[in-house]
């Protein structure tokens, strides 16, 4: 393990230097960054190959929020792009709605939250026509996790050109427990927890708008988004897209939390091999529970006339065509012979497990199915016709 050489502010002086801007924006974010990499330092006891991508992260993350502001600054204009109406997929992890993103992301008319996109939002300076150079950042990125994370490649396929999610997104705020989820510091994700996450979300709204005035603007284009992080602060979502779509995938919460577990086992091996699995296991349970708890009650506060379309993972898995004509219908959208046949292309050229299949088992991580529906108990009750 290598004792962590990291500070907050050589980081942001770092950035700051080398493209030559000052401006964060969100005037929560420094302290919010400070935190992160403070509990990090603390923490995470990382492996040479773990500190050296958490570091590349963290500059990336910064650069890109200096030239993101900067672009905000001379094109004020970006604040009035519409996104008021996306498709929002919601659910617990490992639920099917990385499929249905990407299968509905097909459609050639809706708007696409492309990985390269998504880790890069910013264009970089000097972009000359042909092929974004953020692509091929984006395809050495994926290069690399299918060379040292092969089973994250199994579960979560990402590719340069693939739709992916906008956790992503959500990064840049440093406020959101994606950054748990990737680097396990305990500290960082208790004091996320005593925050508000709404200026993250208005934050989210701004870096999505920004995307869709690079792409010439809506076009009366919907945002095809999906992300379980949405569970726990469905209210800061919906400020930020007051029309949206709203779709809940459902599935045996058992199976969920055995498949994420390993998933983010994965994610932080990338990092440290200083928790077992059943410490994952653990970690996981609490992350999903917690933030389950919160969507039930906020979704009990909603308004009446506030739909959610709720769907089971069977039913995804074995046709989802008719999950997405009524997905469509809800949003009020045609779904012509063209978007159709677009999404059965996807769907025939990505069947399940193309990159090999997920091994995972509840034991593995020193849970069993009891202790599981127990800390889901309130969830099951609801739901169950969905499970």
């Amino acid at each position: 393990m290598t004792k962590p050489d990291l500070s907050a502010q050589v980081m942001v002086d770092a950035a700051c230097t080398e493209i030559g801007l000052t401006n964060f924006g969100l005037p929560a974010f420094i302290e919010a960054f400070e935190v992160h990499v403070e509990c990090a330092a603390k923490e995470v006891h990382f492996h040479p190959m773990g500190l050296a991508g958490f570091k590349a992260d963290m500059h990336r993350l910064l650069v890109n929020r200096l030239r993101f502001e900067e672009d905000m600054r001379l094109h004020p204009e970006i604040l009035d792009e519409d996104i008021s109406d996306p498709i929002i997929i919601l659910g617990l992890v490992r639920t099917g709605t990385s499929k249905l993103q990407r299968m509905m992301s097909s459609d050639p008319h809706v708007q696409k939250l492309y990985f390269w996109r998504l880790l890069n939002p910013a264009p970089f300076p000097g972009n000359t026509p042909g092929e974004d150079p953020r692509i091929e950042v984006a395809r050495q990125t994926s290069g690399m996790l299918a060379k040292l994370a092969p089973d994250f490649m199994t579960a979560h396929p990402t590719l340069a050109e693939d739709v992916d999610e906008e956790l992503l997104l959500l990064e840049f705020s440093f406020k959101t427990i994606v950054h748990y989820l990737l680097t396990p510091a305990p500290g960082y994700y208790a004091w996320l927890m005593r925050q508000s996450l709404r200026d993250a979300y208005q934050d989210l709204g701004r870096l999505i708008k920004y995307l869709q005035w690079q792409d010439g603007g809506k076009r009366n284009r919907p945002w095809i988004m999906k992300s379980p992080l949405h569970l726990g602060n469905l209210d800061a979502l919906l400020e930020v897209f007051p029309k949206a779509t709203l779709v809940h995938c459902h599935r045996d919460v058992s199976e969920v939390i055995a498949s994420y577990s390993r998933l983010n086992e994965v994610t932080w091996q990338m990092k440290t091999v200083q928790y077992t699995s059943q410490e994952v296991g653990q970690a996981m349970l609490k992350v999903w529970s917690t933030e389950m708890r919160k969507y039930l009650q906020l979704r009990k506060k909603l308004s009446p006339k506030r739909d959610i379309f709720d769907v089971r993972y069977d039913e995804i898995n074995r046709d989802p065509m008719p999950v997405i004509r009524e997905i469509y219908r809800r949003a009020g959208r045609p779904l012509g012979e063209e978007s159709v046949n677009a999404m059965l292309k996807w769907s025939h050229e990505n069947p399940k497990d193309r990159f090999g299949k997920n091994i995972y088992t509840l034991e593995q991580f020193g849970l069993t199915r009891k202790i599981v529906e127990e800390a889901f108990r309130d969830y099951i009750e609801q739901f169950q016709p969905y499970l």
